[in-house]
């Protein structure tokens, strides 16, 4: 169990370091890869080095970056994805931080499910609604009320599973990063998160297997 305090660069944010190393395990040279919310130049390029191709799908066009290398980049909403890529398309899908944007989960889970290969894999990354600063201030302030800034909604561990087996599937695995406090210039937490305080994790890692 290690400690972590505030001066974390954003390429080494934890959330992150997790994200890429599932990623560097399930990938392989030879993948066809789908980022979906991909304006994040420098983290792409980072995903990009490990697969053969990269497609990043971002929902407003002007955040869509130019094309370069193995990157193709294209505009379009993560519910739709069956109009804009043929089923099976993809080997691996990723997204970091925005299924928790998307008005319409459950099917945009369903999306992702068709567009993946059989035998393909998923990763997401969410944040945790019961992360320890979200505990306290809901004592100061009461309850959350979704829209919140731009997030549709949080989950907590039920709820992501509810959404994985209503998107149809069947073999997954959730994992909990880092307990403490994050947030703007503030890192303070530790992991790996002991199992007694899963539920209050600040984020949701999901390995989704077709």
């Amino acid at each position: 169990m290690q400690w972590f305090k505030t001066g974390i660069r954003e390429l080494e944010s934890v959330d992150w370091a997790y994200f890429l190393d599932a990623y560097g395990k399930l990938v392989k040279k030879t993948d066809r890869v789908l980022e979906i919310g991909a304006s994040h130049i420098a983290r792409t390029k980072q995903l990009a080095a490990s697969c053969a191709e990269l497609t990043g799908l971002e929902i407003m066009p002007e955040r869509k970056p130019d094309d370069f290398g193995n990157v193709r980049f294209k505009t379009g909403n993560w519910e739709k994805l069956s109009g804009i890529f043929e089923p099976e398309s993809f080997d691996m899908v990723l997204s970091s931080h925005v299924i928790e944007h998307v008005e319409h989960d459950v099917m945009a889970m369903k999306e992702l499910y068709k567009t993946l290969k059989p035998g393909g894999a998923a990763i997401i990354t969410t944040p945790n609604i019961m992360r320890m600063a979200a505990v306290i201030e809901k004592l100061f302030k009461g309850p959350k009320i979704f829209p919140w800034f731009e997030h549709m909604r949080e989950y907590d561990e039920p709820g992501l599973i509810r959404l994985i087996k209503e998107a149809g599937f069947i073999k997954y695995e959730i994992i909990p990063i880092a307990f403490g406090i994050t947030g703007w210039k503030l890192f303070i937490y530790i992991e790996p998160v002991p199992q007694k305080l899963r539920k209050y994790c600040c984020f949701w890692m999901v390995k989704l297997f077709k």
